[in-house]
């Protein structure tokens, strides 16, 4: 039974956990997910970003904390991020200075069919083959059977196998700024993420924002996503309405808000001026990809 009032400030075991930073500015906790079973162990796993967390000296590279759930009376309080060992869970690290790892976070479902959920982070900032905040998103595959974590993880060691990248396009596409699992959008029986841009350009002029469907694959991924590969089998672009309008600012799951049986997805445009006021775009995911007859799709 719950108190009618719970200060946060008093959480005390067993009530809940309280996770402090490793360091000042980290900025712990500015995203924070539950994000499956990462190692199939049966209880529930959390991540949380701390995108301005400087480490190996990279000054706002960026870390995204992977914290292992525990069957029983759960982990003492407060845990500290400071003494964080693999019998916790495992850190992942931005890889050059900037990058704001840990930005964006979110489960990815089971991407890769192999009966483990994996997981989806964004660093939005990062340059990715010299191009400036064209911004990358990561997927690290879960792991059966990992009852510690490797302490740290390097994200350039992703191999299709442990995971893949998803580097932007563009410069200043700031991809990475939102993620977050779509569900099973092709209605293939495969888990779907979303992955937004909300600063890339298009036909309909700059900054109008993209977001991406990444369809999960039984066969497999690269180590990186290759964008020339973009088809209505691999994924779908979903392109903002109008110049200045950001969409993909931030993308969801929706569930199935029409009923059909398969999952939609939500998009927000936040500086989107239609009718004089912002918008949110809800896309109905049609059964049997019916949507997916092209690779691209206009929110307008």
């Amino acid at each position: 039974m719950f108190p009618q009032l719970l200060l946060l400030s008093n959480l005390t075991h067993p009530t809940g956990l309280v996770i402090n930073g490793a360091a000042q500015t980290e900025q712990i906790g500015w995203s924070a997910k539950f994000v499956g079973d990462l190692n199939g162990d049966g209880v529930a796993d959390i991540a949380i970003g701390a995108p301005m967390a400087n480490p190996s000296g990279l000054l706002k590279a960026g870390k995204v904390y992977v914290i292992f759930g525990q069957q029983g009376s759960g982990r003492e309080t407060p845990l500290n991020l400071a003494n964080f060992t693999g019998n916790m869970g495992f850190v992942l690290s931005g890889l050059a200075a900037g990058d704001g790892l840990g930005w964006s976070v979110s489960g990815a479902g089971d991407l890769n069919a192999d009966g483990v959920d994996d997981l989806l982070i964004g660093a939005p900032f990062a340059g990715a083959g010299q191009k400036a905040d064209s911004g990358q998103a990561y997927v690290i595959f879960g792991q059966r059977g990992r009852t510690r974590g490797p302490d740290s993880l390097n994200l350039s060691t992703l191999n299709g196998r442990t995971g893949f990248i998803i580097n932007g396009q563009h410069p200043g596409d700031r991809l990475g700024y939102s993620v977050s699992t779509a569900g099973d959008i092709n209605a293939d029986g495969v888990s779907d993420i979303l992955v937004g841009a909300p600063m890339s350009r298009s036909s309909h002029g700059r900054k109008s924002g993209q977001s991406y469907f990444i369809f999960g694959q039984r066969s497999g991924f690269d180590a990186k996503f290759d964008w020339t590969r973009l088809n209505a089998a691999t994924g779908v672009a979903l392109i903002g309405g109008a110049a200045g309008d950001q969409s993909g600012f931030c993308v969801a799951q929706a569930g199935d808000l029409n009923g059909d049986g398969v999952s939609d997805a939500i998009i927000g445009a936040p500086f989107s001026s239609t009718k004089g006021m912002n918008s949110v775009e809800v896309m109905w995911c049609l059964e049997n990809g019916t949507a997916w007859a092209i690779a691209s799709i206009f929110l307008s």
